[in-house]
């Protein structure tokens, strides 16, 4: 870009181009808005359902309810969204880069898979109990309760009066005093959004019921979506060769 061009969007796409073959870049960090961006639309056309608005970005799964023991360190996964008509819950996990899909991380998974999401709620409650961070839990909490999984408004604010701005004596009493509601909804499906189809992706999907979307799948879900989703799906089918495999002449290329 010369001194005297304004910004495009395609300007900070190939910026995120051509850094992802450096050995250190994490494209996915950088790249992760546009994908929740266009994440409704992309479930949408996967699972042939309505998502809810509410898209939860790093949601928290409490290792000590997916391994029945008392630890509340938490997993994150990349984003949990719901469905509206048949009531599913996704958690999305995204991937720039096959070689970061982990042996570890589909265990946890899987065990996420099988747990009632109100149990992953309840997890939610614990991990904010025991942490120092509680006023950023109060946040998730209410991103919850805009997607209808808190009910009982009078807890909740009983909660925010004891939140804002410092935490206050009384604050783990207003926390039981919330009531979750996701009785209806089925265990998680997990959701794997990754550049191309791996080798083990209908192992995965046999033994523990995964779901795989494709970067060529996302592309022609968002290209209709105006010149952010026409540049982000030009984007998207380079981000299926792997990266740093080109020759460094070659990823400057219109």
């Amino acid at each position: 870009m010369n001194a005297s061009e304004s910004p495009t969007v395609g300007h900070v796409f190939e910026l995120l181009n051509r850094s992802r073959h450096l050995p250190f870049y994490s494209l996915e960090t950088r790249a992760a808005p546009f994908f929740a961006i266009f994440l409704r639309d992309v479930l949408k056309a996967r699972f042939k359902t309505e998502i809810q608005e509410a898209v939860i970005p790093e949601f928290p799964l409490r290792i000590g309810t997916l391994c029945k023991d008392e630890r509340n360190q938490s997993y994150n996964v990349d984003y949990v969204a719901f469905g509206k008509d048949n009531r599913a819950v996704y958690l999305v996990e995204l991937k720039t880069d096959m070689d970061s899909r982990r042996e570890a991380q589909d265990e946890y998974l899987a065990k996420a898979r099988d747990i009632d999401f109100i149990d992953l709620l309840e997890g939610v409650r614990k991990s904010a109990k025991a942490s120092n961070r509680k006023q950023k839990y109060v946040h998730l909490l209410h991103r919850l309760h805009l997607a209808g999984f808190v009910s009982k408004d009078d807890a909740l604010c009983n909660l925010y009066e004891r939140s804002f701005g410092k935490v206050v004596p009384g604050w783990t009493e207003a926390l039981k005093g919330l009531e979750f509601k996701a009785q209806r909804y089925s265990k998680p499906k997990v959701v794997f959004v990754q550049p191309k189809k791996g080798k083990s992706d209908k192992k995965k999907s046999e033994n523990h019921g995964f779901e795989f979307i494709y970067f060529e799948q996302v592309a022609n879900i968002v290209q209709s979506r105006g010149e952010l989703g026409r540049t982000f799906a030009k984007y998207l089918r380079r981000w299926t060769e792997d990266a740093g495999s080109p020759h460094p002449r070659c990823i400057h290329r219109s």
